[in-house]
């Protein structure tokens, strides 16, 4: 019995050395969720899945799961969309110490036949309140009927909302947002409905809370006169395209890198694009993008944007692009290393058909920018 007793202290002994309280927790919680075809119940890759609130942005993998980790215990917002499906979203608790599941299916939208539209994606970035797309009817069965649905924010308005438009003639459609009710970057989708199908379009919003540069960068004290950017090597895909560096900065452990692309000769362009490094496909005689570091580091998933088109997967961009007018791009990589001094992208670019424009290149080189 003495010894049973013996035993028992130790026991407790060791247990208060160890920390055996059942009460105690990690901090943190996790979400964890895996997005499918509402269809199919088939992973979506490329994905995009944006969380509120932080406003933290990831793309789902080839098996279609995604996660956020190191989260706050509270209430949160998970909103997915992707090129072609219906935008979805849902609320998810987390607790401290453990994994939410934050499974979610995202609906295909039928294909439009006969109908072209100028645009997938809609970048509002900082700046602008109002940007247009142009539905063109490009089928063979006389005027076709079209109207806008699946508006669910109240910061956003279409105009108009429903139209017709005849055989061989284009229709301009205005997308407006109310930048007195947001108070953060924002992300939504809105379904054009015409002849028996319909697609998707994504907007994109960027608020100057939440952007470019270190904290601390003080007005006038440094700014763009000490970003010296001459040492940094660009070659342009064709000589009709003038290419040039805006800013090279980082955002907390991420690097904002912006560009412009001005067309001094092509003609106005309606189908340009541009090719992600992961795109799932590249037309002939194209060229995927390629983004690395000083260190060596690849980074296969930057978040990519260019005039009104944005993707952060597989989807390869498509906007126009206008004579005479500097479009911006940019390019966004998460987790760089501190150590990094530089960044270089290949921009893959291509104006479709290429045998009406013929460029000499089908990319950009932006070599050795340093970062700021």
């Amino acid at each position: 019995m003495k010894k049973f007793f013996q035993f028992a202290a130790l026991l407790i002994f060791g247990c208060a050395l160890t920390g055996c309280s059942g009460d105690e927790t990690p901090g943190f919680g996790s979400i964890y969720g895996l997005v499918t075809n509402a269809n199919t119940g088939q992973p979506v890759y490329g994905a995009t899945v944006t969380l509120s609130p932080g406003n933290f942005s990831t793309t789902t993998g080839s098996d279609g799961r995604y996660e956020f980790v190191d989260l706050e215990p509270g209430q949160y917002k998970i909103q997915v969309q992707a090129t072609d499906y219906q935008a979805n979203s849902s609320q998810i608790q987390v607790n401290a110490g453990s994994q939410a599941i934050g499974d979610i299916a995202i609906t295909p939208v039928g294909e439009i036949t006969g109908i072209q539209l100028s645009t997938s994606v809609m970048n509002f970035d900082t700046n602008y309140s109002e940007l247009t797309f142009t539905l063109r009817n490009i089928g063979n069965t006389g005027t076709v009927s079209w109207y806008i649905s699946g508006i669910n924010v109240s910061w956003l308005t279409i105009s108009p909302q429903q139209g017709e438009t005849a055989m061989g003639k284009s229709s301009e459609i205005k997308v407006m947002i109310d930048r007195s009710n947001i108070t953060s970057s924002q992300s939504t989708s809105f379904i054009v409905n015409a002849a028996g199908g319909s697609q998707s379009i994504v907007v994109l919003v960027s608020t100057e809370s939440d952007g470019g540069g270190n904290e601390g960068d003080d007005e006038g004290e440094g700014g763009d006169t000490s970003e010296d950017y001459s040492s940094a090597t660009i070659t342009s895909c064709d000589y009709r395209v003038d290419a040039e560096i805006v800013s090279c900065k980082w955002s907390g452990s991420s690097v904002v890198f912006t560009y412009t692309l001005t067309n001094n000769g092509l003609g106005y362009v309606n189908d340009w694009r541009i090719v992600p490094p992961s795109s799932l496909s590249v037309i002939q005689g194209g060229t995927r993008s390629l983004i690395t570091d000083s260190e060596g580091n690849e980074y296969p998933y930057p978040t990519m944007t260019f005039r009104t088109a944005s993707t952060t997967g597989s989807n390869t961009m498509t906007t126009s692009f206008p004579e005479d007018l500097a479009c911006k791009g940019t390019v966004t990589i998460k987790n760089v290393p501190s150590t990094a001094k530089t960044i270089s992208a290949i921009i893959g670019v291509y104006a479709y058909p290429n045998s009406q424009y013929n460029m000499s290149d089908s990319k950009v080189t932006f070599k050795n920018v340093p970062i700021y």
